[in-house]
């Protein structure tokens, strides 16, 4: 009986410290799964905050690429009406040149009138001393 006591005594005190064991662990199980839950908490807000960064991304990326077509329309334009205004400026030049050889031609033909209108009269007396 002593045996059966002594076996008995020694399994309850395995069976405490085995229980008190499993207790434990079940505790440090319980505060690892809280942990887990904050870390998957703080996971989905985390990935919350990235998808509306990359929302935010994509908007500023799109209003950009449309200010930027607009940056290079108005530089398109700005460039035809440059290369419109050189084109008249041209022109004008060309007239001015022509207006120029046109005075230049009249004013030779104004110097030449003095001596083409005494050639008419030298041919009067001319004719008149026949």
């Amino acid at each position: 009986m002593v045996l059966i006591t002594s076996v008995l005594s020694i399994q309850t005190t395995t069976g405490k410290k085995i229980n008190t064991a499993l207790e434990e662990k079940n505790m440090e199980m319980a505060k690892d799964q809280d942990r887990i839950d904050i870390l998957l908490s703080q996971t989905g807000e985390t990935l919350i905050t990235i998808k509306q960064f990359s929302h935010n991304l994509i908007v500023n990326l799109r209003t950009i690429g449309g200010i930027s077509k607009e940056i290079a329309n108005a530089s398109n334009e700005v460039a035809n009406s440059i290369e419109t205004q050189a084109h008249s400026i041209t022109k004008i030049n060309q007239s001015m040149i022509k207006s120029n050889n046109e005075i230049m031609s009249v004013s030779k033909a104004a110097i030449k009138m003095p001596q083409l209108s005494k050639k008419p009269s030298i041919l009067l007396k001319m004719e008149n001393n026949k």
